[in-house]
């Protein structure tokens, strides 16, 4: 039996989250297992057009969004993200879980999508993966003449 990662073992790191979601037992949620990292900045928007006000003044190193809300839907939300911030990395969330509604999701050019109800290990790890930066590989060079003894 494959044993679950938990909360506690997934890599601590010191990151700023906006989390987006018009649902505030939802949002309420995401933000608590954030925090309870103890190294999430977490700040939250209760729907795009304050998020978008957000962006516009603070920082953040990951975005977490619902795709269904009123004003403007996920989606659209990542597609204004990608042309103002387009290394800003964009994680969209969904209760619905149907083939079609992912392969949109894929196409959307998300970094990354988590079904609802989301799993606070998955949540937890998603975010930090996408928040630390990727190691700049070490030039083939130095390795090879590195080896040489």
């Amino acid at each position: 039996m494959k044993r679950t990662e938990t909360v506690e073992e997934v890599p601590r790191l010191r990151v700023r989250v906006l989390v987006i979601d018009d649902d505030p037992v939802s949002l309420l949620a995401t933000e608590h297992v954030l925090r309870g990292r103890g190294e999430m900045d977490v700040t939250t928007a209760t729907g795009p057009v304050q998020a978008l006000d957000l962006l516009s003044s603070s920082a953040f190193d990951v975005v977490l969004t619902d795709v269904q809300m009123p004003e403007m839907d996920g989606l659209q939300l990542l597609t204004r993200l990608r042309e103002g911030s387009p290394g800003l990395p964009v994680v969209v969330v969904t209760g619905d879980p149907r083939i079609s509604s992912a392969q949109q999701l894929i196409r959307s050019e998300a970094d990354g999508y988590l079904f609802k109800p989301l799993d606070p290990a998955k949540l937890v790890r998603m975010v930090t993966r996408l928040a630390r930066p990727a190691p700049e590989p070490e030039p083939v060079r130095r390795r090879l003449f590195s080896r040489r003894g």
